[in-house]
């Protein structure tokens, strides 16, 4: 089914296997993508997600990418990296998930919740067989994964003794649970929300004023993307923020070779919004499984002819659920953090959780403090101090995130 395989393990009658590239992976593709999609996981587990990911992300660190079978059939994936992360003469080895930082998402464990016990014994025995490590960090975990506490069980019963668990909230993250009609819908909303969406949504159609959603396409992407990452810096830019292409590292590059990628898979949902013949934003998401992925909007002023404004918000989301219910979407996953708006259209915010596994041999632990110390005091300058307080005050254009922030607040205190 592949071309090189590098450890083949069989344990409780699951066959482990241990890849180091995605090339021994390539034929496996459509197996690991329909794996994923059968246990409900992220677009963000998928085969070319996590390719592309590490092909901008990976720089310097080890892949790790285990597999396992049970009878033939795929009954876990576990994409991992190793690294070591250096703070001066101090450095911390680390096992952590493809598409764990860089990036704002939150992932399943895309492991068969009928095989989580095996798969994750089978995992940390081979695991600690074969590589050294001071942590490991299994997540961020997202809201809607059920399956959390019996993970964390699997986990405290195979490393007892050896290692030490610690389970955290980092962040939270918001879904819209699409209904089967846009009046059904409607009722989730307050009494004040469906005022304000009749306001500056019905009426508009109710006064003939047409609304159009233009797609990418293999024809038009290029423009369309390049049209949306302008807007949405400009739309960043006029409120003295970076935005999400200049705040983290090779995102333009990324979205775009991964919108070309999913596009060819009919995953892409890029949008330009349309009223009355102009563009008021662009709607940048994904489509996998029965899950939409709301990744990321851009918005102009109103429609220059008449000098009126919409809504951009209210016009966007109600397009958004009428295509989810159209394509049989029943989740729609608006990613990181709270928002108000969200919130009132709706929305219901869950945890993001993370498991870590710490290693308890004496020099492994005294890495780990050194590590937390220094992540948190990096964490707390850097990024509260600095990012949030100080910089916006005195009118500092902010540039990207820190690499070296990105790949280690996962350790921070204040995380």
């Amino acid at each position: 089914m592949f071309r090189m395989v590098r450890k083949e393990k069989t344990m409780n009658n699951i066959k482990v296997f241990v890849h180091d590239s995605f090339d021994e992976l390539s034929g496996m593709q459509q197996d690991w993508d329909e794996f994923i999609e059968s246990i409900d996981g992220e677009i963000f587990l998928t085969y070319d997600w996590c390719r592309v990911w590490w092909k901008y992300y990976g720089h310097k660190r080890k892949l790790i990418i285990f597999t396992f079978r049970y009878q033939e059939h795929l009954c876990g994936i576990l994409p991992l990296f190793l690294e070591n992360i250096w703070f001066g003469p101090v450095f911390v080895r680390v096992i952590k998930m493809i598409g764990s930082d860089f990036l704002p998402v939150a992932l399943s464990a895309p492991i068969k919740k009928e095989f989580l016990n095996e798969v994750v014994h089978c995992f940390i025995n081979e695991l600690a067989n074969k590589y050294s490590f001071d942590s490991l960090h299994i997540g961020p975990i997202c809201g809607r994964y059920e399956s959390f506490d019996i993970l964390e069980k699997s986990f405290s019963e195979v490393i007892k003794g050896t290692h030490t668990i610690k389970l955290k909230i980092s962040d939270v993250q918001t879904y819209f649970k699409v209904a089967d009609t846009w009046d059904k819908q409607l009722i989730n909303l307050s009494h004040n929300e469906k005022r304000n969406m009749n306001k500056h949504y019905d009426r508009i159609l109710r006064k003939g004023i047409p609304i159009e959603c233009t797609g990418a396409t293999n024809e038009n992407i290029e423009i369309i993307f390049d049209n949306f990452v302008k807007m949405h810096q400009s739309h960043w830019g006029e409120k003295g923020q970076a935005g999400h292409f200049v705040a983290w590292p090779d995102s333009v590059q990324f979205h775009r070779e991964m919108s070309h990628v999913q596009l060819q898979r009919k995953r892409l949902r890029l949008y330009s919004i349309n009223v009355n013949g102009h563009c008021i934003g662009y709607h940048y998401a994904y489509k996998f499984g029965n899950t939409y992925y709301l990744f990321l909007y851009s918005r102009t002023a109103g429609n220059a002819e008449k000098g009126e404004k919409y809504d951009f918000g209210r016009i966007d989301f109600a397009e958004t659920i009428k295509q989810a219910i159209k394509e049989q979407v029943k989740l729609c996953d608006a990613m990181r953090g709270k928002y108000d708006y969200k919130l009132q259209l709706g929305g219901e915010l869950l945890p993001i959780r993370n498991i870590y596994i710490y290693s308890n041999k004496m020099i492994a632990k005294c890495r780990i403090i050194a590590a937390r110390v220094l992540a948190t005091v990096i964490d707390i300058c850097y990024n509260k101090i600095w990012r949030v307080r100080i910089a916006p005050h005195i009118g500092v254009k902010l540039g990207a995130f820190w690499r070296i922030w990105l790949r280690t607040n996962i350790f921070s205190y204040y995380k």
